[in-house]
């Protein structure tokens, strides 16, 4: 006798699972998406109708699509202002990388190199352009 009742239950779920599922594919059929952007998340929920276990997935799908679809539609239909004044180009850096005082370059390494020059720093690192001081010798 239960297993009968526990079958008439499972049925009237599964008869509102597929209630909800009509209602969701009402709604998809009455989506107006804009072009193509749309299409295949349309399709992947018409495919997933087709499932009446996966209803409440579907559901959540199809409400997050049609906000989606309502802030797509709202973005479109802003309207693009051009600023009054034109915006005045930012000036190129510097070329010439600017000359550090003596003091900033390890003075370890002042007999080895000559003219260096600060190229950048950040974190625990100063980088610098220097001559060498050493003649090239050849192997």
């Amino acid at each position: 006798m239960k297993d009968l009742e526990m079958m008439e239950k499972e049925f009237k779920e599964l008869e509102k699972a597929i209630d909800r599922l009509e209602e969701v594919e009402r709604e998809l059929g009455e989506l107006k998406p804009p072009g193509e952007v749309f299409d295949s998340r349309i399709e992947s929920l018409r495919a997933k109708l087709r499932q009446p276990r996966r209803v409440d997935e579907v559901e959540k799908e199809l409400t997050a699509l049609q906000q989606q679809i309502r802030d797509y539609g709202s973005l479109a239909a802003q309207p693009t202002t051009k600023p009054e004044e034109p915006m005045e180009p930012t000036p190129p850096p510097p070329s010439a990388p600017r000359r550090q005082p003596a003091s900033t370059f390890p003075p370890e390494l002042d007999e080895l190199y000559s003219d260096a020059i600060l190229i950048g720093s950040g974190g625990f690192a100063r980088v610098f352009r220097a001559r060498s001081s050493r003649p090239w010798v050849k192997p």
